[in-house]
């Protein structure tokens, strides 16, 4: 799962299994906006999934990162919300340049 960035001091905490785990706002509201209601969703984003104090293991992580694509089933991309709390922006600016 791609995402924003965005402002490194804005924060918030999920628990992952019994494991509080701490993470940037643009990223915690893409996960909310993406899971399941209903059913479990398996998500992979790089921020949780690799060890970002561990150079070896990102330089690692980077380099298969196009054979992770192409083997994942789908692959979200999180442009965020725009001021009123949606993608909607986003979304109709993908749509009128897919049809050019």
């Amino acid at each position: 799962m791609s995402y924003v960035w965005g402002d490194q001091e804005l924060r918030a905490e999920i628990t992952i299994g019994s494991r509080k785990v701490n993470m940037l706002i643009s990223l915690h509201r893409a996960l909310r906006r993406v899971r399941h209601a209903s059913e479990p969703r398996i998500l992979w984003a790089d921020s949780l999934c690799i060890n970002q104090s561990n150079l070896m293991e990102r330089i690692h992580q980077v380099s298969i990162m196009g054979t992770i694509y192409k083997k994942a089933e789908g692959v979200l991309i999180w442009l965020g919300e725009d001021a009123d709390g949606n993608n909607k922006s986003a979304v109709v600016f993908l749509h009128w340049n897919w049809r050019k």
